[in-house]
């Protein structure tokens, strides 16, 4: 087992060893925070650094007073002492110890390595996006997203050619059905039957629902016009608003469906409309809606549920649906509308509002770190970085690495031909300076097989990737120096994790594993987990008042239960009953009303029955089985093995308390 990765929260277990002591500290008038307090094995411990840990696990609103030091200071050479076993026993050089911090160190470096002015403004432009939803038609012209320039600049200049048809008066739905290559833009035959192509209309979205450029051009688009072309990963767009529109949130509703053909005669679009018309009539006079969507829906999915669709927003319907439920609160209907499917008729159930930014703020800025966004999040803190730290290049030189390349680099096997020709200055940053074959290497040791493309533009995007890599290496490998508070937290964390291995080492993993070690303590501390007094007794329960002194009788001559029960039940007649167990006081009121000794008790009268009990024997206290109480004890050996622990490394590492500087701190508390 490795007893560094027990829990996430391990480090932050021994993070607020203090914390539970709930007090605050005011610091210390006449004691010098520098002043050593004690020595643990020769090591100096100063009140700044027994206050540190103190400081940042307390809660305000309490006071420290001189019974909490004392126990606080306890507990702080406890956890000193096991820190010093450890780094004795160099545990954090163990390759496992080495991986789980590696990963807390990542966790905590994260708000660190970000821009976090550019996160707060990407986050709230997601909010002010989520108010609103787009309803938006798009054509695309597909780009592969490494294509040379040759193909880019065709690409481009085909969708301008196609914005200046449509602002030159074409219909955008008709031009998209013709040229769009979003193939759901066009007609689509489905075996005989003729799939209606949308003529590029995408419905309503919100934010997060379309990659970020497309997005940001929806959003940026007057309703009615056409955006300048935008490039994505699929190729290049045109995007044309219809409808921008406050934002529905998340709807709970049910609805009715009347289906009809593709192509329905006149004849058949009119018996449906009329059909429509009579289940709407109901509908207003207040008839249930969901026996309505059970009987009449065309729907076969919901009818059974009463019509209800699953909770949706702008994304999850079609437009039509999304615009009827506008205005309509819970418990209202809309009139009767039409859609690709058919006819329907909705009602609202229940309706969840977008809510304010700082409901939602942290939800939204996960996103924001987590999605197409990091992208620009991310080249936002490496233009920071170049910034601070001098960035410069020369591009020129780029050209030579560019003409070393060969088509195996696209099949992941290219090997630099000639390293001595790669030595010009390439790009240099806070003093680190890179050469072509610097680029030459990295772009050797992490190639991989992709489609082939222009070499230069590969060439560039690895020049860019490299850039990247170095910048942010670089920075992370200075957080400690440039934070000094990420650099305490980091050390904290450091302990916490080789604590946390060391006493599942030496306590709860051996407490758990050492089944001798447990049973030998459970034999020297059984009286600790002594039972309860017990009566091993008869019950029994006489229903025919005739016959209570003859089974007396029977129970005092020294009958067998078996004998009673035979003499007097027959398989119609049940005269008497009889159980017979272990009790303890509680467990039973007529237990507890008898005399606790051996012999048959008195008769007690109850509901028309007679009982009376024959005790065989007062069982007098004793240790409960071990296997009965087990995690009990190992708990109390856990505190054993930890007491014994602690006493073993107090004598291999003596602890002195400087008793002039703890008299000085006692002084000022209360």
């Amino acid at each position: 087992m490795n007893p560094f990765r027990k829990t996430k929260t391990l480090a932050c277990t021994y993070l607020t060893i203090m914390g539970s002591l709930l007090m605050s500290f005011h610091a210390f008038a006449q004691t010098k925070e520098d002043s050593v307090l004690m020595t643990i094995g020769g090591e100096k411990v100063t009140v700044s650094e027994v206050m540190s840990l103190y400081r940042k696990n307390s809660i305000k609103g309490t006071v420290l007073n001189k019974k909490s030091f004392e126990e606080y200071l306890e507990l702080f050479l406890n956890y000193k002492l096991k820190i010093r076993q450890a780094n004795d026993l160099k545990m954090d050089t163990a390759l496992a110890f080495k991986n789980e911090f590696q990963y807390y160190r990542s966790q905590l470096a994260q708000p660190y390595m970000t821009d976090e002015e550019m996160s707060n403004l990407l986050t709230r432009e997601a909010y002010q996006r989520k108010l609103k939803d787009v309803r938006a038609s798009h054509i695309l012209v597909k780009l592969d997203i490494n294509a040379s320039p040759e193909d880019t600049l065709a690409a481009y200049n085909k969708i301008v050619s196609i914005r200046e048809r449509i602002l030159k008066g074409e219909d955008f739905g008709k031009v998209a059905a013709e040229v769009s290559d979003d193939i759901s833009a066009r007609d689509q035959k489905d075996g005989t039957k003729i799939i209606p192509g949308n003529k590029g209309d995408l419905g309503y979205f919100t934010v997060f629902d379309m990659v970020y450029p497309f997005e940001t051009a929806a959003y940026n688009t007057g309703v009615g016009k056409v955006s300048i072309p935008v490039r994505t990963d699929f190729g290049y767009h045109l995007v044309k608003v219809t409808n921008i529109k406050p934002a529905i949130g998340e709807v709970l509703a049910s609805h009715i469906l009347f289906q009809f053909d593709n192509e329905p005669s006149h004849a058949d679009s009119l018996a449906v409309k009329i059909r429509v018309d009579s289940i709407f009539a109901k509908v207003k006079k207040g008839e249930d809606f969901a026996m309505l969507a059970r009987n009449f829906s065309d729907d076969r999915i919901t009818a059974p549920r009463g019509g209800l669709l699953p909770w949706f927003g702008s994304n999850r319907m079609v437009p039509e649906i999304i615009e009827a439920v506008d205005g309509l609160k819970p418990g209202q209907y809309s009139q009767p509308f039409l859609s690709s499917y058919g006819w329907h008729i909705l009602k609202v159930i229940e309706r969840k509002p977008i809510g304010n930014y700082e409901d939602i703020k942290d939800v939204l800025r996960q996103k924001v770190t987590r999605g197409d966004r990091l992208e620009a999040l991310n080249q936002s803190f490496v233009e920071k970085l170049k910034k601070s730290y001098g960035y410069k290049a020369d591009l020129k030189a780029l050209d030579k690495v560019a003409a070393a390349l060969n088509d195996s680099v696209f099949a992941g096997k290219w090997k630099i031909p000639s390293p001595k020709k790669l030595t010009k200055y390439l790009f240099s940053f806070d003093g680190k300076t890179y050469t072509q074959l610097d680029l030459a290497n990295y772009i050797e040791t992490t190639q991989t097989p992709k489609n082939k493309f222009d070499k230069k533009q590969y060439a560039s995007i690895r020049f860019n990737s490299f850039v990247n890599k170095e910048l942010l290496d670089y920075e992370d490998k200075h957080l400690e120096i440039k934070y000094p508070e990420f650099r305490d937290l980091l050390q904290e964390y450091h302990d916490g994790l080789l604590v946390y291995a060391l006493t599942d080492m030496n306590v709860w993993s051996r407490a758990d594993a050492d089944t001798t070690g447990l049973r030998l303590f459970y034999e020297q501390n059984k009286n600790n987990y002594m039972g309860e007094a017990r009566l091993d007794a008869s019950v029994f329960t006489v229903f025919n008042s005739t016959r209570i002194d003859k089974v007396r009788g029977m129970v005092l001559k020294g009958s067998s239960e078996e004998e009673i029960l035979k003499s007097y039940n027959s398989d119609t007649t049940k005269v008497v009953t009889i159980e017979h167990h272990q009790y303890l006081r509680g467990e039973s009121p007529l237990i507890d009303l008898i005399d606790w000794k051996e012999g048959l008790s008195r008769n007690v009268d109850t509901d028309g029955t007679t009982t009376f009990v024959m005790v065989h024997n007062v069982i007098p206290p004793m240790p409960k089985a071990l296997r009965d109480i087990r995690g009990t004890v190992v708990a109390d050996y856990q505190n054993y093995l930890e007491k014994s622990w602690m006493n073993g490394l107090r004598k291999k590492y003596p602890c002195y308390i400087n008793k002039d500087v703890l008299a000085l701190i006692q002084k000022e508390l209360k």
